[in-house]
């Protein structure tokens, strides 16, 4: 589980929703990751943003894996 975005350069406010990176070991289903998403809204009490490696965009890629801050 990766932090990037404003939560992980220590930049985040009140709006401010978590942007999480996840590596998966298997493939999971649309409504599994969805139901991820909103356990980790539930549980952080704030809008999650939750991607995976292979779906960021090519040009996105390169600036948000330079900044993830590693959680677990």
């Amino acid at each position: 589980l990766n932090l990037f975005g404003s939560v992980a350069r220590d930049q985040a406010n009140s709006q401010s929703d978590v942007d999480i990176l996840v590596e998966l070991d298997e493939s999971i289903g649309f409504f599994e990751f969805f139901r991820i998403k909103h356990y980790l809204e539930d549980l952080l009490q704030c809008p999650v943003d939750l991607g995976t490696v292979d779906a960021l965009k090519e040009h996105l890629r390169q600036p948000i894996l330079e900044e993830v801050v590693h959680v677990f």
